[in-house]
């Protein structure tokens, strides 16, 4: 089942990325990409593969609003499965508001005036700023103020304390 696939898909990321092992990576990209076959090209996620009598089994399918949400919340669990050509906030830990896409600029507001938000991105950040002031570079964003950029993975961590956040790239 496709939502059923990709749910467990998402609890596998969710597990590799808290313990680290990369057997539950590897189910997690095997399970996305086995969901990836149950969705019709008009977006419709089927109960299986096999769709023997599709029409009138329709009820058995769980795909209506949380498939896509699973391949997300894994996306931002396992960043590297994003797209690597277009820029994507993978997770925030406010609502965002608004967000702007120019290339080497992104622009965004959040709802709350502190979070912690990881973006894949296709450049090399410069500079951040939090409502006009410089965020510094820090080791670790999810506790302490700043931004870290891992060029190998091109994922971008930023910890705000305000909510309007201009990420510049070189």
């Amino acid at each position: 089942m496709g939502s059923h696939t990709a749910r467990y898909a998402s609890l596998c990321a969710q597990f590799a990325k808290s313990g680290g092992e990369e057997a539950y990576a590897e189910r997690a990209r095997r399970s996305f990409n086995w969901a990836t076959y149950m969705a019709d090209e008009n977006g419709w996620v089927r109960v299986g593969t096999d769709e023997p009598d599709y029409h009138n089994q329709c009820w058995f399918t769980d795909g209506y609003f949380d498939y896509v949400p699973h391949f997300l919340d894994g996306m931002a669990c396992l960043p590297e499965t994003a797209p690597r050509s277009r820029d994507y906030l993978l997770q925030s830990s406010s609502v965002v508001q608004q967000i702007t896409y120019n290339p080497l600029h992104i622009q965004y507001r959040t709802f709350d005036e502190t979070a912690v938000d990881m973006f894949r991105l296709t450049f090399t950040p410069q500079s951040i700023e939090c409502t006009g002031r410089l965020l510094p570079e820090v080791e670790d964003p999810s506790s302490d103020m700043g931004w870290r950029f891992d060029p190998r993975l091109g994922v971008l961590q930023v910890r705000h304390d305000f909510p309007f956040v201009e990420v510049r790239g070189r």
